[in-house]
């Protein structure tokens, strides 16, 4: 090697040879963040929530109780990357209209669709009322992440609790697309039954609950 690119290269190997030590020890992955006891994607996951990189932590954790496509939804939505009608606008889409296809009433933001929506109301309403809970007081996706953190109910129930909430999401965003696609005819019931309906179905066949009878309420065989 005569030019000047590949001496440098030369240079640059010899160097990163010259400070390797050969050991006994079992080649193992280490990071910054737990050093002791080496790499893995749980340890991923708790710093992402915990912000240990300067990004907004996750407050809704992905669950394996539901598809990866619902937990993919919230985690969108939770990041505001839900192609809602203002979003759309905001990236030089031309729509007629920013209102709610639900409502007609506020602009469709995240927030709005998915909480604050008198439709998305009277979806929440009836779900809190089927699990026996005390309703949420949200009128923003942080609000209802918080309040499922700090729900009443523990242990499998939380789990429980967690995984309507996203099925319950992902619902409505179902049938808000039925209506923009569709010309559907939204009804309150309707996306309610889907609700009770996915979420016994995909909890029977993906949790450890041995007994599973939806037709009580979901927490009461705990």
């Amino acid at each position: 090697m005569t030019s000047v690119e590949g001496i440098s290269e030369v240079q640059d190997v010899a160097y990163m040879l010259s400070v390797v030590r050969i050991t006994k020890v079992v080649d193992c992955w280490l990071w910054d963040q737990n050093a002791n006891n080496g790499f893995s994607v749980a340890t991923v996951k708790t710093a992402m929530r915990q912000n240990a990189y300067g990004h907004p932590g996750q407050g809704m954790r992905w669950e394996s109780w539901v598809p990866i496509k619902v937990n993919a939804l919230v985690w969108r939505l939770e990041k505001e990357r839900i192609p809602t009608r203002v979003e759309l606008v905001k990236r030089k889409l031309n729509l007629p209209s920013v209102n709610c296809p639900m409502c007609n009433v506020g602009e469709e933001t995240v927030n709005h669709i998915f909480v604050a929506c008198g439709f998305a109301f009277g979806v929440w309403s009836k779900v809190w009322s089927w699990c026996r809970l005390v309703p949420a007081s949200s009128n923003t996706i942080e609000d209802l992440k918080t309040w499922q953190d700090f729900s009443s109910v523990a242990g499998k129930g939380k789990r429980i609790v967690r995984c309507v909430i996203m099925v319950t999401c992902w619902a409505i965003w179902k049938e808000r697309n039925k209506k923009v696609f569709h010309n559907s005819d939204p009804k309150v019931i309707k996306v309610v039954a889907v609700v009770k309906a996915m979420s016994f179905l995909w909890l029977k066949a993906r949790s450890n609950i041995d007994k599973i009878d939806w037709v009580k309420y979901p927490l009461y065989m705990l």
